[in-house]
This record gives structure tokens, sequence and C-alpha cells, in this order.
């Protein structure tokens, strides 16, 4: 089984218009919602094989308000991806964002996970590879600054996009979310 890391990390309230501490945690199967998200998350928990990934939560103010489900595939392929990642419905447009950073907390999770697992990988091969909608092609290529990779067919009549990121871009990704919002700090469980 993954060992799977809880982290503290700051987030922005807006409803008080401060800085608060959120935790990056593995999530419960009840903590899987069923209503009201785009994903399914209980079907996704069913399918999830926690021998090589995981679905973290990031929680703040007593409320989930993101989940994201990974896996590991190790040698010879030696990269993460990300499956599901969604912020909860009450901090989507049109309605104000009511805590930020989420998306970026749980790919910096991930990220920070494969660093991990892969630090001998050389620089021209993905570590982190994630497929993403429509929706959310800006948002990967602009604010999480992946690489964009290719079209791809995510379900029958979806289209979708592939990213990634290399070790060096990880590193740097890492990096530049740790100066703008501050350092994660474990939590000892």
């Amino acid at each position: 089984m993954i060992n799977c890391e809880c982290f503290e990390v700051p987030v922005y309230l807006q409803s008080n218009d401060s800085w608060d501490i959120a935790r990056l945690e593995p999530a419960l199967h009840n903590d899987m919602p069923s209503r009201g998200w785009s994903c399914h998350w209980p079907t996704i928990w069913e399918n999830t094989d926690f021998e090589q990934g995981g679905i973290i939560k990031l929680t703040a103010s007593g409320q989930i308000w993101g989940l994201m489900r990974f896996e590991i595939f190790p040698s010879p392929s030696n990269f993460i991806e990300i499956f599901n990642l969604e912020t909860t419905p009450a901090n989507r447009q049109p309605n104000p964002k009511l805590v930020a950073p989420v998306g970026k907390w749980l790919v910096w999770y991930a990220v920070n996970k494969a660093l991990e697992f892969f630090q001998q990988a050389d620089d021209e091969s993905p570590i982190v590879v994630l497929e993403s909608v429509e929706a959310a092609f800006d948002y990967y290529r602009d604010i999480i600054q992946m690489h964009y990779e290719k079209p791809v067919s995510i379900a029958p009549g979806e289209d979708g996009y592939v990213f990634s990121f290399s070790p060096s871009n990880a590193r740097n990704f890492c990096q530049r979310i740790e100066k703008e919002l501050g350092n994660p700090t474990p939590v000892k469980t």
C-alpha cells in the first residue's frame, strides 16, 4: 500500500478575507460525496487501486474543498497519473471561490509524490501525467503550467487533453507553489 502523507497548507478564505490552514490527507470512504459533484466519487473509490495510489482530500474549516485520485506506475513507466481532480461545487464559477488555491495544492501533492518516487528519472520522460477535460485546458496550461502533450478522447464524444511534468518542471512547479503560497508542513498521524 502506498504511504500517503498528511500536510498542512496555507489557503485563503475569501469569506473572512484571511489566510487559514487546510489539510491535504488521504480521503476515507465516508468522505466520498454522492451528489452535486461532476465526478461520481463513490464509484471512483470502488475502482481505486489503493496498493498503487489513493484519493487525497483538501479540507478547511471542517469541509472538503477538493479531491484528487492518483496512481503510481513504477518501473518501467516511472510516472504518476492524476486521474480525477475536482474542487467542491461551491468552489466553481459563477459562485466566487470560497477557498483558494485548492487545485494547486492537490496537484502539488501528486507532483511531490512523483519527485519522491522517481528521484533518478531522466528529464526526457514525464513523471506526472494527467488527462484534462476541455473546460480545464487553460487552467493546466496557464495556471499550473504543465506541458501540453496531445489531444485524447476521454469518453465517447468527450474531448480531452494530456498534460505532463518532466522532473525539472515538477521541481520548478513545487518551488513556485511553495514560494507563492508557503511551505507545506508534514503532519504526523
